[in-house]
C-alpha cells in the first residue's frame, strides 16, 4: 500500500472523521482512523462504537511515492492529525506500509506510525436494518433544526433516553426535542416535498444519540459556511441512521430507549406573557451571571406591567438587581426563580430582535416571535 496526497485534500477529510476517534485503553482502535485507499481517492473513517463519519479526499495520481497501491491500514487519528496540521501549506504527503509500520514522508521529515491491523476496526453495517424513511432536506434547515435543541440534551444521565435528542417525522415536518428534566427544547421544521422524496413519515420517533447529534452540528456548520445551498440525505431505519452531506456520510445507531411523553408538560395557555428586548434580556443575564457563578445560585425573574427585575443573590450575599422594561405585557404580575445557566441558554436561541416569555405558576415558555414552530420550556426552582 502507497499513495500521496495534498495537505488541502488530507486535513479536512482527516479532521471530520477524527472528531469521533477517541482514546480507549480498553479497544485501542477506537483511537485509531482506518484509510481504504483506491486508485484515486481514499476514504477516511473514525468511530466511537455509537456513530461513525467516513469522509473521502482526493490523492495524487504520480509522486516520488510511485503509482497509488490500494490498500487498508489504521493509524492514531489524533496524532496523524497534529502532524499533517502543523505541516506547512502546500506539502505533499507520501505514505506506505514498511514492516507493519506506516511510513511517512513530508518533505524533508519523516514518520514512523504504529498502525493495527485494519480488520480490528469496528464494522457499521445496517445489511439487517430496514430502511423506513428517507429525507431530503436542505443543510441549514437541518442545522438549524438540531441547533435550537442540542443544548437542553442531558449528559451522562441514568435516564439514558435523555442523553440524546428526539427526531419525529411527520406530514411535510420534523419535530426535534430534546429535554435534561429541568430544561426542554422543541422544534417543529417545515420541510418541502419533493418528487424524489414525496411526504415522508415515521411511525415512531427516534433518538440520535448525543455524540452523533454534536458532530452533526459540527459538521453541518462548517459544510454549510463553505458554498452554496447543500442538501442533507438523511435514511432512518429500525436501528440506525445514515445522514450524508456531500462527501461526508455519518452513520449512527439510535438510543433503544423510549423517550418521555414531553407533549403532557407544554401547555397552551398563561397566566402572564410579555415580551422584551432581545439583547437587553442577555445582557442582564450574563451579567447576574458574574455573581452567580454556583449552580445554586438561582435567578429570580419579577415582571409586572412596570417592566422585569432580574435579580440574583449568590451565597456570600453578594447580589446584582436590573429592571428592564416590557414592550408588551398581558396577564398578571409573576415571580419565578430559575437556574441561570439554563435560562441563558434558552434565550440565546431567539434571533428576533424581541423575546417572547410566557409564564405560568410552575414554568417560564421561551420562543422566538420570527420562528412559530420552536419553544423552549424552563422548569423554575424554589425562591
Amino acid at each position: 500500500m502507497r499513495f500521496s496526497i495534498s495537505r488541502s485534500s488530507l486535513l479536512p477529510a482527516l479532521q471530520i472523521s477524527e472528531a469521533v476517534a477517541k482514546k480507549n485503553k480498553q479497544m485501542p482502535i477506537l483511537g485509531h482512523v482506518l484509510i481504504n485507499v483506491t486508485e484515486d481517492q481514499i476514504e477516511i473513517s473514525g468511530t466511537d462504537l455509537n456513530t461513525q463519519i467516513t469522509t473521502t479526499a482526493s490523492i495524487a495520481e504520480t509522486s516520488q511515492a510511485g503509482t497509488p497501491e490500494p490498500g487498508s491500514f489504521s493509524t492514531p487519528a489524533s496524532k496523524l492529525a497534529d502532524l499533517v496540521r502543523l505541516s506547512q501549506d502546500g506539502s505533499i504527503f507520501d505514505f506506505k506500509l514498511e514492516d507493519e509500520r506506516l511510513m511517512l514522508q513530508c518533505g524533508k521529515s519523516r514518520y514512523r506510525l504504529v498502525q493495527l491491523p485494519p480488520e480490528q476496526f469496528p464494522s457499521f453495517s445496517e445489511e439487517d436494518d430496514q430502511t423506513v424513511s428517507v429525507l431530503r432536506i436542505p443543510a441549514e434547515v437541518f442545522l438549524a433544526a438540531l441547533s435550537r435543541v442540542k443544548f437542553a440534551m442531558a449528559k451522562d444521565d441514568v435516564r439514558y433516553s435523555l442523553n440524546g435528542l428526539n427526531f419525529d417525522v411527520k406530514s411535510g415536518s420534523i419535530v426535534t426535542t430534546a429535554t435534561n428534566g429541568h430544561i426542554l427544547s422543541n422544534c417543529l421544521t417545515v420541510i418541502e416535498p419533493t418528487e424524489e422524496r414525496p411526504d415522508p413519515q415515521l411511525a415512531d420517533s427516534r433518538i440520535f444519540p448525543r455524540s452523533a447529534v454534536l458532530e452533526l452540528v459540527s459538521m453541518l456548520g462548517r459544510m454549510t459556511s463553505q458554498g452554496p445551498a447543500l442538501f442533507v440525505d438523511v435514511l432512518v431505519g429500525r436501528r440506525h441512521a445514515r445522514i450524508t452531506l456531500g462527501n461526508v456520510t455519518l452513520h449512527t445507531k439510535f438510543i433503544d430507549s423510549k423517550y418521555p411523553d414531553f407533549n403532557r408538560l407544554i401547555q397552551s395557555s398563561f397566566e402572564t406573557v410579555f415580551t422584551v428586548n432581545s439583547s437587553e434580556i442577555r445582557s442582564v443575564i450574563d451579567r447576574s451571571l458574574v455573581i452567580g457563578k454556583d449552580d445554586a445560585d438561582s435567578i429570580i425573574v419579577d415582571v409586572t406591567p412596570e417592566g422585569v427585575e432580574i435579580s440574583l443573590t449568590n451565597q456570600e450575599m453578594e447580589s446584582i438587581t436590573e429592571k428592564i422594561p416590557c414592550v408588551a405585557f398581558e396577564g398578571e404580575p409573576a415571580k419565578l426563580g430559575f437556574n441561570g445557566k439554563y435560562l441563558k441558554n434558552a434565550i440565546e436561541q431567539v434571533d428576533s430582535d424581541e423575546t417572547r416569555i410566557s409564564m405560568t405558576a410552575n414554568s417560564l415558555y421561551v420562543s422566538d416571535p420570527n420562528h412559530s414552530g420552536w419553544l423552549a420550556l424552563v422548569l423554575p426552582r424554589r425562591i
